[in-house]
């Protein structure tokens, strides 16, 4: 056989063997690995793992599929998430960074600050607004310590309670994010100390704010969505991420006769997702080592900072990276009408506390709301 034929011949051999290698790898069994996300982006985040996965990811020599988990920050600096050395998700983005610090415990390393923004805003009818110019804390706190429309603003034309929504502050982050927010706002400054947090006048001050919400449970996993579908009777004025309005932009909330309002809180309270991996010697499951997990995760990270993902971000309501939001393109073209601002203050960040600061506010704020 000619030198020629035989190089030929055993080309067709090795390719053939990687094609054969690679339908072998393909008929086997993926390996699953777990992301626990904030709900505020496990929408994005769970498209964004299927279009990752369908690019044919290995962890050695076996295929790798990534699981999205909804995990609210607030279980997680708890007992709720049930994390353990021997059972754990393989990387973590919560909604806050400050949330990795809260949760120490765990065995965590950052591998980027922030994958996406939102921010803490305030959504009120039209007519609650003109009735509480200056629109901000200091009415809004007024009108929940007033109880009623009429006692507040009495040449408003409302009539009964002033009632606000929120998510509940002890169970999730951005319910806890209104507690910083409202402390903010009374103390004019981004920054508290321990003593502020717990001062009294603090607290009788907010205390009315946090029983002005009838029903958490009413409120739902989206509070805008059900504020959109039953209006005044379940919350005059709201405090939510920024993402909940801009999804969920119908219905009453765009009611020609008393359209919703966005108005930024002076002080930003910013929800900047981070991306955190499990820094221990096991992965998720014993068909990975932890480093090809680790590995599988960066991969993941630089992929959701690319800029179509960074794209796909914004129509599920979230801004990318930088924090300006194109107004040109839907959800936030919609939203532009009702108030929202392509490029709000990101900086002059409302401070973190301590974990035992936090702890003690969330008790106290426990016992307010029961």
């Amino acid at each position: 056989m000619r030198r020629g034929t035989i190089v030929f011949v055993l080309f067709v051999v090795i390719i053939a063997a990687i094609i054969g290698l690679s339908q072998f790898l393909k008929s086997q069994p993926s390996v699953q690995l777990t992301v626990a996300v904030s709900p505020m982006a496990s929408d994005w985040i769970s498209a964004a793992a299927e279009r990752f996965n369908a690019g044919d990811r290995l962890a050695g020599t076996r295929q790798v599929r990534l699981v999205v988990t909804p995990v609210d920050d607030a279980a997680v600096w708890g007992s709720g998430s049930g994390w353990s050395t021997t059972s754990h998700p393989d990387a973590w983005i919560p909604a806050w960074s400050a949330s990795r610090t809260y949760a120490s415990a765990l065995p965590l390393s950052e591998l980027e600050p922030s994958l996406a923004k939102t921010l803490l805003v305030w959504g009120a009818f039209e007519s609650r607004v003109t009735a509480l110019t200056p629109f901000g804390w200091d009415r809004i706190g007024e009108a929940a310590a007033s109880g009623t429309w009429a006692a507040v603003a009495p040449n408003s034309g409302l009539n009964g309670n002033v009632t606000l929504a929120f998510t509940h502050p002890t169970q999730t982050i951005s319910g806890f994010a209104v507690l910083l927010s409202a402390a903010s706002a009374f103390f004019d400054t981004p920054i508290q100390s321990s003593q502020d947090l717990a001062t009294a006048e603090y607290r009788m001050w907010l205390a009315p704010v946090l029983q002005s919400v009838p029903n958490f449970n009413t409120l739902g996993a989206s509070p805008a969505r059900t504020i959109a579908a039953r209006g005044t009777t379940v919350g005059d004025i709201a405090l939510l991420p920024e993402s909940d309005w801009v999804t969920n932009l119908s219905g009453r909330l765009i009611d020609g006769s008393d359209p919703i309002q966005l108005v930024y809180p002076d002080y930003p309270f910013v929800f900047d997702f981070p991306f955190v991996v499990w820094n221990g010697t096991t992965s998720s499951t014993a068909d990975v080592t932890a480093e090809q997990a680790r590995d599988i995760m960066r991969q993941f990270a630089d992929f959701l900072l690319t800029d179509a993902e960074q794209s796909a971000a914004q129509t599920y309501g979230l801004r990318p990276l930088d924090g300006t939001a194109d107004i040109t393109a839907a959800p936030f073209s919609a939203a532009a009408a009702y108030g929202l601002i392509a490029e709000p203050d990101i900086f002059n960040l409302i401070s973190t506390p301590t974990y035992t600061d936090i702890q003690r506010l969330i008790t106290w704020a426990d016992g307010v709301i029961r």
